[in-house]
C-alpha cells in the first residue's frame, strides 16, 4: 500500500471530519492505493481526529482503536504525513482552527481539500493559493466520472473484507449516508 502518489490524478489534503468516518475512510483510502488518488494529512489533522474518534466511533476502547489506526495509516501511507509548518501556518488568512488543514495543503502540494465543511474554506480565500475545497461528494463523483470499472472493483473488495461480508449495495446505502449523491451516481453507473 502507498499514498497513491506516482500515478494519481487528484493530491487530496484529508480533513479530520473525512478520515472519522470509517467507510468514506477506507474507501478513499482504497482508491489511493489503487492510484487514483494521492492522499495527505498532518500531525495535526490526525489529533483531530484523535480528540473526536471516541465520540464519532463509541467510546469502548476508543484510544486503542485510535492507535491502532494511527498506526495503520503510518504504515500503509507512509507518503501521506506531510510536515506542518508553524511559521506558515501564523500567517494563513482563514480561520484560526482550519489553518494547520490549509497549511498541509500548501506542503503536500494538494491542490483539493477534501471536507464536510467546505464552508470553512472560502473560495476566494484559497484561491490566492490555488486550492480549493471540496465535499467528499464532488470529489468522489469525479473520481467515478472517470474510472466506474475501478471503482466498482474496489467497493466490491470492500465490502468482501469486512465481518460480515457486506453487498456492493449494502456498500453503496452505507456510504450514502456521507457521500448520497455519489451513491446514487455509482448505482446508475453500475447498473449499465
Amino acid at each position: 500500500m502507498t499514498s497513491g502518489e506516482p500515478g494519481a490524478r487528484w493530491r487530496l489534503v484529508l480533513d479530520a471530519n473525512v478520515l472519522l468516518q470509517a467507510p468514506l475512510r477506507d474507501f478513499i483510502l482504497r482508491l489511493a492505493e489503487a492510484d487514483l488518488v494521492a492522499v495527505f494529512w498532518s500531525e495535526s489533522i490526525l489529533a483531530e481526529v484523535e480528540r473526536n474518534f471516541a465520540r464519532v466511533s463509541g467510546g469502548e476502547n476508543a484510544r486503542g482503536r485510535y492507535l491502532r489506526l494511527h498506526a495503520a495509516l503510518q504504515r500503509s501511507f507512509p507518503l501521506a504525513l506531510v510536515g506542518e509548518h508553524q511559521q506558515l501556518t501564523s500567517t494563513l488568512p482563514i480561520a484560526l482552527h482550519d489553518r494547520h488543514v490549509l497549511a498541509c495543503a500548501l506542503v503536500a502540494p494538494a491542490e483539493k481539500i477534501v471536507t464536510h465543511n467546505t464552508r470553512h474554506f472560502l473560495h476566494q480565500l484559497l484561491a490566492r493559493y490555488n486550492k480549493r475545497a471540496r465535499h467528499p461528494d464532488d470529489v468522489l463523483r469525479e473520481v467515478i466520472h472517470d474510472h466506474p470499472a475501478t471503482v466498482q472493483g474496489i467497493l466490491v473488495a470492500q465490502g468482501a473484507a469486512l465481518h460480515p461480508p457486506r453487498t456492493l449495495a449494502q456498500m453503496l446505502d452505507r456510504l450514502a449516508q456521507d457521500v448520497p449523491q455519489f451513491a446514487s451516481q455509482a448505482r446508475l453507473a453500475f447498473d449499465r
